[in-house]
């Protein structure tokens, strides 16, 4: 009898004992599981530390580079958004939109378009190189919408570079999804971004702004999101706004280089059957080299080697609409002021739409990178007023533009070198005359015709 005991008092031991070590093994496991993702976590902040350091670094270096620079928290603020998403979504969905929202309303041009697209049946698009803040656009309207009081259940997003949607390959996709929402007898607002990822999506759009149940808003990085050729004029259902890259901040190397590879993987040579990548990559860089010359496709194509073959000029006017179409790059054509018309056949000028990401991919060129900077800058700001702004036809100013009335405006660039200024000027230089005429903007001049 006392054997039993002593046996069923061991048996009960060794059961405790069990249990404790299993339990003892759980919490070592989920010890040992708590200390990685503490691992991670401190590995994440340390990667978004040396993200935002390197950010201020090259923001101080640009302030020291440039005394009329400066440094503001807003600056940092706007690159938070417009470049560390990573930053963004562990920031917090409620610090995001607001980051989102005051960055993307400080423009009184977009904020005053998105407070008339409320009422507007067409389909609002915002259109723009990729790094422009389509994206936190979008955000910021869907947060506005929620201020004044729309209910979460009239807020439909699609974002098709989401991998919940990126299944979806036509309209007729898009619409399965829409018709399985529950019924809502007031109309919804519907966000789609990056819409150009969707074959047949002009008809879907257009069968959206026929529909009374749906506040439309899309966002795209193609042109042909608007419009099925160049010069790209948005159909009549459609109201666009041009997002564009905030000028003067600086985004990390590693952001540039992720917008480059999303600009030509799913916007230069998407949807292509062939797609000549060397080619594209290729003009691209020759572009950044002979920035603000007049080049003629002709010129481009006896200049222009890709890995030892030659590419026909009718290619390259091919291959430049592409990178124009991913809002990439835009053209300067040369106009007659006699004639009061384009000059087809004397070529144009390429400017960069973005030029800190044209700068990190392919640097400085090797001559006038000064003055390529002052054009680029000048046309950009010019670009901010004006649909179209030209190169004049044997003039000694850098661009024209026309007036409402048809009258031409030039400008000048600050080219101060006597060379740059006979390199870049079909009349050769001056481009300072009669100064008591010349009204200064930002970073150029203009003198009535």
């Amino acid at each position: 009898m006392q054997d039993q005991t002593d046996i069923a008092a061991r048996h009960d031991t060794r059961s405790a004992v069990d249990r404790l070590l299993r339990e003892n093994s759980r919490l070592r496991a989920d010890c040992e599981a708590a200390q990685a993702e503490a691992r991670q976590t401190e590995q994440t902040l340390a990667s978004l530390r040396g993200l935002v350091r390197s950010a201020l670094i090259e923001l101080d270096e640009r302030a020291r580079a440039n005394a009329e620079a400066t440094v503001t928290l807003a600056d940092v603020r706007a690159q938070v958004v417009f470049g560390l998403s990573e930053l963004v979504a562990f920031a917090g969905e409620t610090l995001a939109g607001n980051l989102e929202q005051e960055i993307a309303f400080a423009d009184p041009d977009l904020a005053n378009w998105v407070k008339t697209g409320v009422d507007d049946a067409r389909v609002k698009m915002i259109v723009g190189v990729r790094g422009a803040n389509k994206t936190g656009v979008l955000r910021a309207v869907r947060s506005w919408l929620q201020t004044r009081g729309i209910e979460e259940a009239r807020l439909v997003d699609i974002d098709f570079e989401d991998v919940r949607f990126r299944r979806f390959e036509t309209m007729e996709d898009v619409l399965d999804l829409l018709r399985r929402l529950p019924p809502c007898d007031r109309p919804r607002f519907l966000f789609l971004d990056e819409i150009g990822r969707i074959g047949g999506h002009v008809e879907l759009l257009r069968q959206l702004s026929e529909s009374r149940a749906w506040n439309v808003w899309a966002a795209s990085s193609t042109a042909y999101a608007v419009s099925d050729d160049h010069p790209f004029v948005p159909y009549v259902w459609m109201s666009v706004y041009r997002a564009k890259p905030k000028r003067g901040m600086v985004r990390p190397r590693q952001v540039l280089e992720r917008i480059w590879c999303q600009i030509f993987l799913r916007d230069v040579v998407s949807g292509v059957k062939h797609p000549d990548i060397q080619a594209k990559a290729a003009l691209a860089e020759y572009f950044s080299d002979h920035l603000g010359e007049i080049k003629t496709l002709r010129e481009v194509a006896a200049e222009l080697n890709v890995c030892g073959r030659k590419i026909s000029p009718n290619s390259i006017r091919t291959y430049r609409m592409a990178l124009m179409a991913a809002y990439l790059i835009e053209v300067s054509e040369v106009y007659d002021t006699f004639e009061r018309s384009v000059v087809r056949n004397q070529g144009g000028r390429v400017f960069w739409t973005d030029l800190e990401l044209r700068n990190c991919r392919f640097g400085a060129a090797l001559e006038y990178e000064s003055e390529r900077t002052a054009l680029n800058e000048l046309y950009l700001t010019l670009r901010q007023t004006y649909d179209k702004v030209y190169t004049p036809r044997g003039s000694d100013a850098d661009f024209l533009t026309l007036e409402c009335d048809g009258s031409p405006r030039f400008w000048y660039a600050p080219l101060k070198d006597a060379r740059a200024q006979a390199f870049f000027r079909q009349g050769g230089g001056g481009g300072y005359l009669c100064k008591t005429e010349e009204k200064a903007i930002e970073i150029g001049y203009y003198k009535a015709a």
